[in-house]
């Protein structure tokens, strides 16, 4: 599920930098950096659910 979701943030974030015009292009800039920025704490958060549930289950 958070695989299609960030598939689709990002399908979402091309569309809206593909539309920009010269006036707003570095809102725009910021905006696709924000993005990342939350997709790479997705993915952060991601990664230690992972681990801390692999420690939970070496634990019971």
């Amino acid at each position: 599920m958070t695989v299609l979701l960030v598939i689709l943030a990002l399908l979402a974030g091309l569309g809206g930098f593909t539309s920009l015009s010269q006036a707003t292009m570095g809102v725009g800039i910021i905006c696709v950096g924000c993005l990342l920025a939350i997709l790479g704490r997705i993915a952060q958060a991601a990664e230690q659910h992972k681990e801390l549930k692999t420690l939970l289950e070496r634990i019971t």
